[in-house]
Formats: structure tokens, C-alpha cells, sequence
């Protein structure tokens, strides 16, 4: 019977340690959406902002970068050369920045 008791104990001990161990080790990549408590600086696109609304809305989340939030629609708006379209994630907006 106290056989039994030990190894009961080892064994939770041994799970509680793997639990615990298993939550150290790198941190994951930074997203192509910022956290920062600064918002980007660049123009805002209305229709792009709104979907992007309803993506969270759905979603319960920001997408992870603009590729994400875009792959589900139609279309979407051109960008002149030497811009992006990104995220902002302080605003929740859409906006045209420089590469």
C-alpha cells in the first residue's frame, strides 16, 4: 500500500514538473502587428479599417499580419509603389505606410 502512495506522488510530482518546464523556452516571433502603445503613423483606409472590424468582430482577434486579414476578401485597393498596406493595432485601423 505505501508502495502505491509513492509512486502515486512520484508520478504527480513528475507531471507538475513537465507542466511547468514545458512553459519555459523561447518566445514566439514578434506578428506583423504591432503592440506598441504608439499608433502607426500613415494614412488610413476607410473601407480596409471597416473590414477589418468585422474580421475582429468575427475572428474575437487581430489577425496576425495583413496577409491573414486579406487572403478572405475579394478585393482590395491598390497601393502606390513604395507603400504597404498594415495593421495598426493601438487604433484597430487600416493604414498606408512606407516599406
Amino acid at each position: 500500500m505505501q508502495t502505491n502512495l509513492t509512486m502515486r506522488i512520484i508520478f504527480l510530482l513528475a507531471v507538475s514538473a513537465s507542466l511547468l518546464l514545458g512553459g519555459c523556452g523561447k518566445q514566439p516571433a514578434p506578428t506583423a502587428t504591432s503592440n506598441s502603445d504608439q499608433p502607426l503613423a500613415g494614412q488610413v483606409d476607410p473601407f480596409l479599417t471597416q473590414q477589418l472590424r468585422i474580421f475582429i468582430q468575427q475572428k474575437g482577434r487581430l489577425p496576425t499580419n495583413f496577409m491573414e486579414f486579406a487572403s478572405g476578401m475579394d478585393s482590395r485597393p491598390r497601393k502606390p509603389p513604395g507603400m504597404k498596406w498594415a495593421i495598426d493595432s493601438v487604433s484597430r485601423e487600416v493604414k498606408l505606410v512606407k516599406e
